[in-house]
């Protein structure tokens, strides 16, 4: 009997400390809203890489690129797509590379497809 009184008294010495009042949280989420206000334009340049673009393709602008690049001979420079608005764009900005953000990437492809990661393209241009 007093085995049993013991094993209960250890379940419920946990829960019964539990619902104590404890304000250390509010200390924590305060401490994070002040360091998101801290965030100035200079941190922001910062995260900015010269000469980069990435964009995202609507399905089918990204199938005829997709296409342009397994068809060039040289798919690690290329930068044409055979869309007449997009290679005006693109020759504006001194284009020098135009490569999928992800890699083909075999057996999960479909998966990539589905999530529209296929559409991240990498541009980059003369600074």
């Amino acid at each position: 009997m007093k085995f049993l009184f013991l094993i209960l008294l250890l379940l419920i010495i946990p829960f019964i400390n539990s619902c104590k009042d404890d304000d250390s949280f509010e200390d924590i989420t305060t401490v994070s809203t002040e360091t998101q206000e801290t965030v100035t334009e200079e941190t922001i340049e910062d995260s900015y890489v010269t000469g980069k673009i990435r964009v995202k393709f609507t399905e089918e602008l990204a199938l005829q690129v997709q296409t342009t690049i397994k068809a060039s001979k040289d798919s690690s420079n290329t930068t044409k797509t055979e869309v007449k608005s997009v290679d005006n764009a693109l020759s504006s900005l001194n284009v020098t590379n135009l490569k999928r953000t992800l890699p083909y990437c075999g057996k999960f492809e479909k998966r990539t497809h589905e999530a529209g990661l296929d559409r991240w393209y990498d541009i980059t241009f003369d600074k």
